[in-house]
């Protein structure tokens, strides 16, 4: 039986993985979707700011005005500014962005590593089972419900220390 309680520890740590993973997977996509709102948003500022900006370079109507009053270069800096915050703060969350995407692939890729655990945990049952009613052991339903209980409580502990308060559900 020693050779079973290894590859159920195995099995065990791969579920558990897998179950964290899955916690973490829901967090990034909220967390994509966040930011992909945000990117989308501060584009738009960008964008506003910039077109601030050549308006005044290119010499609209308001140019002329602020020219004559002699302000055109105190606005075209403040534009400028106003445009320069504006690309790095959308450059800031399209890196951001970037990373999430990152992440949720490599997590992506792990779970698809982890996709046969269950199968692979209830293979084991059932051939520990097998080698228990083989070997004429009397209690074997009692084992086995004992395994099923411990690892369900096992799966309830990795959920108790994946909860984060400071998610909002």
């Amino acid at each position: 039986m020693v050779g079973f309680d290894e590859r159920f520890a195995e099995v065990k740590k791969r579920l558990a993985r897998k179950q964290h993973l899955e916690g973490l997977m829901e967090s990034l996509q909220e967390q994509y979707s966040d930011l992909l709102a945000r990117v989308l948003e501060l584009r738009e500022q960008k964008e506003k700011e910039q077109k601030d900006v050549d308006r005044l370079e290119r010499g609209s109507l308001s140019s002329f005005f602020l020219n004559l009053a002699g302000k055109k270069e105190e606005k075209l800096e403040k534009e400028e500014k106003e445009a320069y915050l504006a690309a790095v703060k959308c450059d800031a969350a399209e890196k951001e962005l970037t990373a999430v995407e990152a992440q949720i692939d490599s997590n992506g890729k792990a779970l698809i590593e982890l996709a046969d655990c269950e199968t692979e945990y209830e293979d084991l049952l059932e051939e520990k089972r097998a080698a228990i009613a083989e070997q004429g052991l009397s209690g074997l339903d009692d084992i086995i419900k004992a395994e099923k209980k411990l690892f369900k409580l096992e799966k309830e502990k990795v959920e108790i220390l994946n909860f984060n308060p400071n998610s909002s559900s």
